[in-house]
């Protein structure tokens, strides 16, 4: 029997989106299955001493629904949004009128300045710890983001906010791209998302302040190693 690669994703866009692609991709050999969870790296009751505790807890408990154990796992990728977390404080402006958070090319305009440069500083202190697990339970870990999110990486919209909006990018995205596998990696690899040429050096990049609202994501090396025809 094929093993699983376990995708973790923020929510369903995500899952909508790259479902189609991903499953063509691993369908001659593995089989991959989507676990959608709650931003990991934003949540207050996470920090880097549980995080990987945590993290461990939720997997069991999602492939417990589906009758299989964490030994039956190939791999586990692990997809977030950064939020822009690495950008310098500075770059935030406080606009009391201004509702949650609106991103632009050198500058995030925020409600709550405070608020933010807190979730920013816990951010990131819980991505580093997860890029600091290699297994979970001999399971390979990897950690790959969207910068600014989701949504601005594959459709250069970092400030779709609505549940609707985001329904129907993904559904277009779908539409266009799950069942031509060369596209979807052209597109993932294309200059525009790709600033760097290996996997470390992407997150050394989206790290720098001055990339944090940098249109950019390292999904392309989540994939390609599935990919017989590349690794001839």
């Amino acid at each position: 029997m094929s093993k699983l690669v376990l995708f973790l994703v923020e929510g369903k866009s995500d899952k909508v989106s790259l479902e189609g692609a991903i499953r063509q991709i691993l369908h001659s050999k593995n089989e991959p299955y989507f676990m959608i969870q709650s931003d990991l790296t934003s949540d207050n009751h996470v920090c880097p001493a549980n995080v990987e505790r945590v993290l461990l807890a939720d997997v069991k408990n999602e492939l417990w629904k589906r009758r299989v154990e964490l030994k039956d796992c190939l791999e586990i990728v692990h997809l977030i949004d950064t939020d822009a977390a690495f950008i310098k404080d500075d770059a935030l402006e406080e606009n009391p009128l201004n509702y949650g958070v609106t991103y632009f090319t050198s500058k995030i305009v925020v409600q709550n300045k405070t608020r933010i440069v807190d979730r920013n500083l816990h951010k990131r202190y819980n991505i580093q710890a997860l890029l600091d697990i290699d297994d979970l339970k001999g399971v390979p870990y990897r950690l790959f983001y969207c910068s600014v999110n989701l949504e601005h990486v594959l459709h250069n919209n970092p400030n779709a906010s609505t549940i609707r909006q985001k329904i129907t990018l993904s559904n277009k995205f779908d539409d266009e791209y799950s069942d031509d596998v060369i596209k979807f990696l052209n597109y993932m690899s294309s200059p525009e998302i790709m600033h760097f040429k290996s996997y470390a050096e992407s997150w050394e990049y989206i790290k720098k302040s001055e990339n944090a609202l940098t249109r950019a994501s390292n999904i392309y090396y989540a994939v390609t190693s599935y990919l017989d025809f590349l690794n001839k």
